[in-house]
């Protein structure tokens, strides 16, 4: 092609050897194999620190305090600094929205900005100057106060979200339009402490007719759901009533809130159809859900529940189990995220935002002994709680006693099968 310039090979380039080409790659790969190995110990340092501010500090979890140092490269204040058209923007913006009404909404930037352009043009050096005199530098000390104050990760993580989700669909909009192609963007929050909801795009109606056909659920549905799964943080195959304490709360650090009967109990065991209809009523309106303790609140619930059990013990005169509780350990990354959805009722994943459990009236100690004393084997920890606050009793299911429990057991040998049996 005429408007094509090559240039030719220099006579004095030289190829090289295969061998001299295997010993260059290999030189590569170990440059590459020591940059990562300083960048792990770089990052395992930084783990080590987290874990030390975590110990001096008590207050945030080590996740927490790595979310925040990461997120600092963000949060960093570009080096330009305020101009005079840029304090003059300021003025004027401050001027036209402060004749708006309240409740009205007020004037954006980029909707005044040719006006208050011609009007900055036709200033001269001298007006300008006296025109934006001390607002350069209240716009500096502004930016030093956003740069050196109190810094929100949750925040922070729900803004980075938020951003990069509509750049990313952006993006996808623009590969549809070059080549037709068709995707699905799911993304959901990690955390319960941060503040973003399921995010879902899709291209056309195509991708939630095939949703509908495949999996029966929309979209929308689906990333509820996947929500739960990741939010949870364990797999529980299967929703226990009894012993709920133990198989659930104790397992997986996951409490019932706002049961709205008096009994917590298998559904299929309420007798009347208005308790189901309250019941019903609760779970798809969401004011009963399951709520996923922080490992804070969960080490707190542990040894509120380790107290209870063995006052009751005490009580019931069984010799009181002396070894220090267990602290509940975070899941791993092998194991599956679910929420007990397997109820009866199927409950609604939406996973409100993390609060303090709320205060009961009884103490669960006292609440323990009441139960145990009245001959039920009920255990008050506050892993299901009412409306009002208060702890539900979950009963416990009870063995049988031995008819022979505290004799000596006797054995013989028999003859014909030559094994030992009990009499």
């Amino acid at each position: 092609k005429p408007w094509r310039h090559r240039s030719k090979r220099r006579a004095s380039t030289m190829k090289l050897s295969m061998a001299e080409k295997l010993a260059r790659q290999k030189m590569r790969a170990e440059e590459k194999e020591l940059y990562r190995g300083l960048i792990e110990e770089v990052q395992q340092l930084v783990r080590d620190k987290a874990v030390e501010i975590r110990e001096r500090t008590g207050k945030y979890t080590a996740q927490y305090i790595l979310d925040d140092i990461y997120q600092m490269p963000r949060l960093s204040v570009g080096r330009k600094k305020a101009g005079p058209f840029r304090a003059y923007v300021s003025l004027e913006m401050e001027r036209i929205n402060k004749d708006v009404p309240e409740g009205e909404p007020r004037k954006k930037i980029f909707e005044c900005m040719g006006e208050i352009a011609a009007r900055w043009a036709r200033l001269s050096p001298s007006e300008k100057a006296e025109a934006t005199a001390g607002r350069v530098e209240e716009l500096e000390d502004r930016k030093k106060n956003r740069a050196t104050g109190h810094h929100n990760v949750a925040l922070a993580a729900f803004q980075d979200t938020h951003l990069t989700f509509e750049n990313v669909a952006q993006e996808l909009q623009r590969l549809n339009m070059r080549t037709s192609d068709e995707c699905l963007l799911v993304v959901v929050r990690a955390d319960t402490t941060h503040f973003n909801v399921p995010f879902t795009y899709r291209i056309s109606e195509r991708v939630d007719e095939f949703m509908n056909l495949a999996m029966k659920v929309s979209p929308e549905d689906f990333a509820k759901r996947l929500e739960g799964y990741i939010l949870s943080g364990n797999k529980v195959n299967r929703m226990y009533y009894k012993n709920f304490e133990h198989h659930i709360t104790e397992q997986h650090g996951i409490i019932v809130k706002n049961w709205p009967l008096t009994k917590f109990c298998n559904p299929s065991e309420i007798h009347t159809s208005t308790e189901i209809r309250i019941l019903i009523n609760s779970w798809t309106s969401g004011t009963t859900f399951f709520y996923k303790m922080s490992l804070l609140e969960w080490e707190e619930w542990s040894s509120t529940h380790t107290e209870a059990v063995q006052r009751m013990q005490e009580v019931r005169g069984q010799p009181r189990d002396e070894s220090p509780p267990t602290a509940p350990q975070p899941p791993g990354d092998d194991e599956g995220n679910t929420p007990p959805t397997d109820s009866p009722l199927n409950p609604p994943i939406d996973t409100p935002p993390a609060h303090p459990l709320p205060s009961p009236a009884r103490n669960p100690l006292t609440a323990s002994t009441e139960s145990s004393s009245s001959g039920g084997s009920f255990v008050n920890s506050f892993a299901v709680t009412g409306a009002n606050g208060m702890a539900i009793q979950t009963a416990g299911r009870t063995r049988k006693k031995r008819s022979d429990a505290g004799k000596p057991r006797k054995w013989r040998q028999t003859e014909r099968l030559g094994e030992r049996t009990e009499v």
